[in-house]
């Protein structure tokens, strides 16, 4: 068996005061000979909800990744066998959020762009977070000004 991906994905956990955690993208096949797989997961129908204000997790994908690339989106439970150069592809859900996402303190969507577990687009339009600076020069910021400004205006 051969991984060919595994990450955490950008702008994947529910967002809330409490975000959910981020999701992992999974891809993964055969090296030499033909292998079976079972398709587990769960999550594509049902995502994990937000609690008291917070969002729900973006819903779990699996896909069938043939050598062509084009892809097949799978349903849950079954067994499917690939060939070399047959992929199998996944995302899983993040987790539900928990209160109201522009009650997160602001430092904290900081972090999470930092860490790359949320875009600064949507650290503005869900979280009214204005981040400023740059992570290449570690200059990554709040503007404390603007981010009250447009968390009152989201809030209206």
């Amino acid at each position: 068996m051969f991984v060919q991906c595994l990450r955490l994905m950008p702008d994947s956990c529910g967002a809330g005061r409490q975000r959910g955690g981020p999701a992992t993208e999974m891809t993964f096949g055969p090296r030499h000979a033909k292998m079976m797989a079972s398709v587990m997961g769960g999550c594509v129908e049902h995502p994990p909800k937000g609690v008291l204000g917070g969002q729900d997790s973006p819903p779990a994908y699996i896909a069938l990744v043939r050598a062509d690339d084009s892809e097949e989106q799978l349903d849950n439970g079954i067994m499917i066998e690939l060939a070399p150069g047959e992929w199998l592809k996944s995302f899983d859900c993040g987790g539900g959020g928990y209160g109201n996402p522009l009650d997160r303190d602001p430092a904290k969507v900081l972090h999470d762009v930092a860490e790359r577990y949320v875009s600064r687009d949507k650290a503005r339009e869900i979280y009214g977070v204005v981040i400023s600076g740059s992570a290449k020069n570690d200059s990554l910021g709040v503007d404390a000004g603007a981010t009250q400004t447009l968390r009152k205006e989201l809030m209206a």
